[in-house]
């Protein structure tokens, strides 16, 4: 929502707006705050929503607690708050934005209530010194990279209707030992537990789940694994540790299922698609579908740069994402780096970024731009 500074209110160090409906969403905050407990209502009206970068870069922020009127948390809500330290959630909170606790690096712990049930990509990426994680059980889907780099990271509760692990998940999370994925776990993702260096015990306890077939899904070294997968005799994770001669240890009982599960994939050169039908005693089937756009742009991102650049009229400079007026390999890089986490974007840059025009910065972006770079495509905006 864009709104002017006549739209704009103060309530102690923060600010906020009325939205569209007569709720109220928080905006932004007083920079030298340490210590926030944002109000359920002010003036009788409800604090509903957390907005767009409301505390981004708040760097003396130490603590935040949501109230439980609110309901969703917006993308880069709390970014680059280096000293936040305590974080209380709301039990009405539904959805946590993309990047919300970026390089929240002071950050130590945090509980997921049930009421979440959608959690962006690379919400915590970069919070080098969480520790423990609980996610709730109203959440279906870790995304890309939500984990990624939270080295410290020991201890991780998953919710029981996690359905999809994504690409990159948890990936350097070099502090994690153990980690027991649920049955209700149909897909794993590329890379999702790779250069997890103390990962020593995996157990996946869904005998059908997809786990992508890549020697670095799970691995604790370069392309190797020498803990320990547990699960089902003739599981798909027997079959995934064999591929790739890693230990395995037979669970002793099978869950048992009405009917056997199908599972069907399609691979093309750039996409896989797969999708998962299982059906179980205390449930009704559930049809699951998981499209991840394949990972090549993002792992081939270390290509050493053309001579040559692709100049483009002012029309097509969406794309020119570190601004130096040509669109070249070297943005298509650092594109790739802001995906997985290891830069930020500042706004003009995430502008540029979308260049398929859905509103979203991510691998599809990755992907066009390449494309564009080395002339696959010839314009963009490109959608297909």
């Amino acid at each position: 929502m864009i709104v002017s500074a006549a739209d704009t209110h103060i309530y102690g160090d923060l600010l906020y707006v009325y939205l569209n409906d007569g709720t109220i969403e928080i905006s932004s905050c007083d920079s030298s705050a340490t210590e926030i407990e944002i109000p359920s209502e002010i003036d009788g009206v409800a604090v509903i929503s957390v907005g767009y970068k409301a505390f981004y870069d708040c760097a003396s922020l130490t603590s935040i607690v949501i109230p439980d009127s609110v309901e969703s948390i917006d993308s880069y809500a709390f970014s680059g708050c280096t000293k936040l330290g305590s974080v209380t959630i709301g039990s009405s909170v539904e959805s946590i934005g993309d990047y919300a606790f970026y390089n929240c690096t002071n950050l130590t712990s945090v509980e997921i209530p049930d009421s979440v049930t959608s959690l962006g990509d690379r919400a915590f990426v970069g919070c080098t010194n969480l520790t423990s994680v609980t996610i709730g059980n109203g959440l279906t889907s870790i995304e890309t990279s939500t984990f990624y780099g939270c080295s410290n990271l020991a201890n991780v509760t998953l919710g029981n209707s996690i359905e999809s692990i994504g690409n990159y998940a948890f990936k350097n999370c070099t502090d994690l030992t153990t980690i027991e994925i649920l049955d209700s776990v149909i897909s794993i993702g590329y890379e999702a537990f790779s250069g997890c260096t103390d990962l020593d015990s995996v157990t996946i306890l869904n005998p059908d789940c997809e786990i992508y077939d890549f020697a670095y899904t799970i691995s604790n070294g370069n392309g190797s694994y020498s803990g320990t997968i547990y699960g089902y005799a003739n599981s798909t994770a027997q079959t995934y540790t064999e591929s790739y001669d890693y230990t395995f240890v037979v669970l002793d009982e099978e869950p048992s299922t009405t009917e056997p599960t199908t599972t069907t994939t399609t691979t093309e050169s750039t996409t896989t698609t797969t999708e998962t039908t299982t059906t179980t005693e205390s449930t009704t089937a559930t049809e699951t579908t998981t499209t991840t756009e394949s990972t090549t742009a993002t792992e081939t991102t270390t290509t050493t740069e053309s001579t040559t650049s692709r100049d483009v009229e002012e029309t097509l400079i969406c794309s020119d994402v570190n601004g130096d007026g040509t669109v070249t390999l070297a943005d298509v890089i650092l594109l790739n780096r802001a995906i997985i986490g290891d830069v930020m974007l500042n706004d003009e840059a995430i502008t540029a970024a979308d260049v398929n025009s859905d509103g979203y910065v991510d691998e599809n972006d990755a992907l066009v731009l390449l494309k564009f770079t080395i002339q696959l495509i010839d314009i963009i905006p490109y959608t297909e």
